[in-house]
């Protein structure tokens, strides 16, 4: 019954922050690498940021790191090298990373009837009484899903 108790306050807070955070994209307009440059300007860094570029070419992650202090060599040769095995980290760690973490969670494959029970007991779980438990479940990994989308937008927005 707690269990039951702690899924509906989540359901209950999870459906007022989609209901009062509405959808708007609050970018100025400036892309990553604009702001980034944009901050070596103001720290008087621009000869750093080309060498920095001329070294490790357009290194997302280096070049953050060297924003306003200069790191170690062996830091940014690091982070060239496992950018360079690894080109896309960050995608794969935030989806890739969230499925398997899925899945091995809840110890099974992902075939139609593990899909549709998995949905099922996440429905049953919720106060959506009303509607067949693996609709409610779609709709709850639904909003748990915009949420970390939401929480992951606003860290990255932080970090740049």
């Amino acid at each position: 019954m707690i269990q039951l108790k702690f899924v509906q306050i989540l359901f209950i807070s999870m459906l007022s922050i989609i209901l009062f955070s509405g959808c708007s994209d609050k970018s100025n307009g400036m892309s990553p690498e604009e702001k980034i440059w944009q901050t070596y300007s103001d720290n008087n860094r621009l000869n750093k940021y080309n060498e920095l570029i001329d070294s490790y070419g357009e290194n997302y992650w280096i070049l953050k790191m060297n924003e306003t202090e200069d790191s170690w060599w062996i830091t940014n040769f690091m982070i060239s090298l496992v950018s360079y095995i690894f080109p896309d980290t960050a995608a794969t760690i935030t989806l890739g990373g969230f499925i398997w973490l899925i899945i091995a969670l809840t110890g099974i494959s992902l075939t139609g009837g593990a899909i549709l029970g998995i949905l099922a007991k996440v429905g049953e779980a919720t106060p959506l009484a009303f509607l067949p438990a693996s609709i409610a479940g779609i709709l709850t990994i639904g909003m748990v899903l915009v949420i970390l989308q939401r929480l992951l937008a606003t860290l990255y927005e932080m970090l740049l």
